[in-house]
Formats: structure tokens, C-alpha cells, sequence
């Protein structure tokens, strides 16, 4: 009896598993998952194994897929596997009616829905409507395009609504759309509602939110409900931007034009009734200019309970900082644009604050790599601890980049980094023209 060819279907899953993983050409993955069933799950696992492959961003599956048929096929194969969706320069519109044009009306596993990146056609009441059919059990939702916020509710298990862009709306989320989203949305944690320049919100019935954590919103919003934000049992964060309202006919120079915003009301009301739970304080001087004695006599001294300690674009002397070097819990200190920081103080932070984990000098230029010299000889000291400096456009720049690169690559008492710390805005302040306070 003639012996049987071996065949490629007689080996076991691992085995296939094993070979399919060395075809690393996405299409000819695709050609293959298309030739039975059993190959088509292989592959279907390979895929849902690789996290950027749960990111359903169409116009960069386009770019993969060229074929319309491929196209469709692998989002049919991954249409329950998505984690993620996000829109790039595209229309949300378009976006929607070619899905439901391929016959994907649902994605049932997308938590997390990114569309901050529009080209000029914005989403209408229609197309968000669409979306939340689409995304049954969103939980986290960023979209900096114009909306009214109508239907919004209708992602019954949102956790997290960012609708903050860096730049003027035409149109702000109508007030009585964003009650509904105080009242109907159980599970909201975070709660992101600024607009760039000045909002004229009202935020009524935020009472109702009894699982929110985070709230970030502008001053002017903050204004009327503060006491009841403070009431809220779970908040942890509440992030304040100034409102910047110009009046382009009082202005009788650039020259002579004030940026600065004197509204600090409400920033003095939290600190001061709140003190025995203020965990973090962020400040913008530059548009929110204190005084050099404002931190005298405050309570947190008292408490000593603050881990994040941010104070950006200051001309204060050093010696300022001196009696936060008591707060033993500090994790962070962001020191960002302050012009006349001293190595000195922040060598005291590491010296006398043991859990100090970062420190931020992005653009302080007048600081030298001394620092960064004396800071691992003190670190030396404590063999099992390592800091995190953030350096960019800093002093230090040129002996990290171009002077002495490889052995600060191999430093393990400092990593350096030339980007903003977790959870830091981005630019020459730690939190954007405003205060921001954490609670424990």
C-alpha cells in the first residue's frame, strides 16, 4: 500500500499557530485565514493577540487592505475582537454609512472611542445617534468636535467623556442635554466639559453624579456649583480652566496687552476648606499670578498630605519651595518654565522627600548639569531608589543629548525622559492656563 502524502491539515493547531506566525505580510495572513474555517480561527487568534489589531481605525486598514473584499472580510472576522475606534481626518458620517454599507452594524467589544482628529464635517445628532448603536458599551469617549450632546446618553455604560479641544468652538454641549448626562449616566467617572476661551455653561444636577472621580471644567462653570463639586463622594480631581475673554476694542496695544487672569475665588475657597484632603495642587503663575507670601500660614502644612506638587512658569526666588520639602509623601514635583529654580532646592526635594518618584524642569534653562552630577552621587546613598527627570528644552538638554550621551542612557539612579510626566498637560504647564487639586 503507497504511503500518504503528508498534508499541512494533519498538523495539530500549535503546529499551524507556530508556521502562521512566521508569515508576517498582513494580506497573505489574509489569503490564507480564507482558505477553511479552521485557518480562519487560527488567525483569528493570532490577530486578536496583537493589540494594534483590535484598534479599528478605517482609513488605516484602508492603506493595508486596498481591495475592498479584504477589507470587508478582515473586519468581518474582527468585528467582535475591536477594543478600540477612532476616526482619522475622516467624517464620521462616511465613516458610519460605509460600515453599515459592509453589513457591520455592531461592535460589541469597543470600550474606548477616540474621535478628536476631524476634518471639517462635523458629527450631527444623526451620526451620534448611529455611533451608539454601533458602540452598545463604550466606556471611555473623546470627541473635541462641535455637538449639542443629544443622544449621548444613550452610551448607558460610559465611564469617561473628554470633550475638550485646544481650540474655540463654534457651538458648546447644550446645557439641558448635559443635565441628562449628570442624571442618566450612573457609571461617568470622568467628566471633561472645558471650553478653550470662555464657556457659558451651566452645570445643574451635578449632584446626580455619584461616581465621579475627575471633573475638568472652566471657571466661570465652577463659579455657582463649587460647594456641591466638593460634596461629591468619590471626587479624587477636579481641574479648573480660566476663562479668557478678550475684548478686542479695549486692547490700545499688543504690546501692552495683559494675558494674566486675577480670578482666584474659588482657588482659595478649595485650598482653604478643603485642606485636610488636598493630595495634589497644580498652578499655572503665568495666567494665574499669585503672590509670593500666598502659600504662607496655609493648613496643608499642617496635613502634610500633598504627593503631586505642580507651581509652573514662576520667577519667585528658590527659596520658596523650601517648606514644601517637608511633604514626605511627595511623588511628583513639576517645576516647569520656573526661571530661577536652583539645583540646591532640588536636591533638598530628594534628600528629605523619600518617596519622590518625578521631578519636572522642562524648559527651567538656567539649571546646568550639575545638578544632574550631584543628584546621583545623593542618590548613591539610597542604593534601591531611581528618579525621573523630565528635561525637555531644560538646561540640561545639551549634556544629556550631545555631551555625554551614553552614560546617561546607562545611568540607573536617573532616567531621563524629554517628554511630560503620566497624566501631565502638555507645554509650559502641568494643568492649562488654570489650578488643578487632587483629593484623597
Amino acid at each position: 500500500m503507497q504511503n500518504e502524502i503528508p498534508s499541512l491539515y494533519d498538523l495539530n493547531d500549535d503546529c499551524l499557530d507556530y508556521i502562521f506566525r512566521k508569515i508576517v505580510y498582513l494580506p497573505d495572513q489574509l489569503k490564507i485565514s480564507r482558505v477553511c474555517t479552521r485557518f480562519q480561527n487560527i488567525y483569528t487568534r493570532i490577530w486578536n493577540a496583537n493589540s494594534n489589531y483590535r484598534i479599528l481605525e478605517l482609513n488605516e486598514w484602508r492603506s493595508i487592505f486596498p481591495k475592498i473584499e479584504d477589507l470587508q472580510y478582515f473586519l468581518h472576522v474582527m468585528q467582535f475582537y475591536f477594543k478600540e475606534f477612532v476616526i482619522t481626518e475622516d467624517c464620521l458620517s462616511e465613516t458610519l454609512k460605509d460600515l453599515e454599507e459592509w453589513n457591520i452594524t455592531c461592535l460589541p467589544s469597543v470600550e474606548r472611542c477616540d474621535l478628536s482628529d476631524f476634518v471639517d464635517c462635523y458629527p450631527n445628532d444623526c451620526d451620534i445617534f448611529n455611533l451608539t448603536n454601533l458602540l452598545p458599551n463604550l466606556k471611555y469617549l473623546r470627541l473635541t468636535a462641535p455637538i449639542t450632546g443629544r443622544f449621548l446618553t444613550n452610551f448607558k455604560y460610559l465611564e469617561e467623556l473628554h470633550l475638550y479641544d485646544e481650540q474655540e468652538k463654534e457651538l458648546e454641549i447644550s446645557a439641558n442635554y448635559l443635565k441628562d448626562i449628570c442624571v442618566e449616566l450612573k457609571q461617568l467617572r470622568i467628566l471633561d466639559i472645558r471650553t478653550f476661551n470662555a464657556s457659558h455653561l451651566s452645570l445643574t444636577h451635578i449632584e446626580y453624579c455619584k461616581n465621579l472621580e475627575v471633573l475638568k471644567l472652566n471657571l466661570s462653570v465652577l463659579k455657582t456649583i463649587v460647594c456641591d463639586v466638593l460634596k461629591l463622594p468619590k471626587l479624587k480631581t477636579v481641574t479648573v480652566l480660566l476663562d479668557f475673554i478678550v475684548n478686542a476694542s479695549s486692547i490700545q496695544s499688543p504690546d501692552t496687552f495683559s494675558t494674566k487672569i486675577y480670578q482666584t475665588k474659588e482657588f482659595y475657597y478649595i485650598l482653604n476648606t478643603e485642606s485636610e484632603r488636598i493630595t495634589g495642587i497644580s498652578i499655572d503663575n503665568y495666567f494665574m499670578p499669585l503672590k509670593e507670601d500666598w502659600d504662607d500660614n496655609l493648613d496643608i502644612f499642617k496635613h502634610c498630605k500633598l504627593e503631586y506638587f505642580a507651581f509652573c512658569n514662576s520667577s519667585f526666588e528658590s527659596t520658596a519651595l523650601e517648606k514644601y520639602t517637608k511633604m514626605k509623601n511627595l511623588k511628583l514635583l513639576c517645576l516647569r518654565n520656573w526661571s530661577l529654580l536652583s539645583k540646591d532646592v532640588l536636591l533638598r526635594f530628594i534628600e528629605l522627600c523619600p518617596n519622590l518618584q518625578h521631578i519636572d524642569v522642562s524648559y527651567c534653562k538656567n539649571l546646568d548639569k550639575s545638578f544632574l552630577y550631584d543628584a546621583v552621587e545623593l542618590l548613591k546613598q539610597h542604593k534601591h531608589r531611581t528618579i525621573n527627570v523630565y528635561y525637555l528644552l531644560s538646561g540640561l538638554e545639551d549634556e544629556i543629548e550631545n555631551v555625554n550621551i551614553n552614560f546617561w542612557v546607562q545611568q540607573k539612579y536617573i532616567h531621563l525622559s524629554a517628554d511630560f510626566p503620566p497624566d501631565s498637560e502638555r507645554g509650559l504647564s502641568y494643568v492649562d492656563r488654570g489650578f488643578q487639586f487632587d483629593f484623597d
